[in-house]
């Protein structure tokens, strides 16, 4: 049960962190009028409560180099809360 119950949590954060992925991607290119527009307003509103933290904790190095760390940061944070909980989970 908590094997599978890891699996979920795990399969969770993966799809979290592949939003966030295609979020900062197509925020590169993706311009307001554009077709895509609308989908990247939801994954925006989607990833933007787990980005902001990191953003908040980030924006003196984006405001010195002009680029945005926080969906990098918010990433790694992921990863390690997934292993944590998965070791946690497993032990139990």
């Amino acid at each position: 049960m908590t094997y599978v119950l890891a699996r979920a949590i795990s399969f969770f954060i993966e799809i979290v962190i592949t939003l966030i992925v295609v979020e900062a991607l197509m925020s590169w290119f993706v311009r307001p009028g554009s077709n895509f527009y609308r989908i990247y307003c939801s994954l925006h509103g989607l990833t933007e409560p787990i980005v902001n933290p990191f953003r908040q904790l980030t924006s003196g190095l984006a405001y010195r180099t002009g680029i945005d760390f926080s969906p990098l940061v918010a990433i790694i944070a992921l990863q390690l809360l997934e292993s944590v909980l998965y070791k946690l989970l497993l032990l139990f």
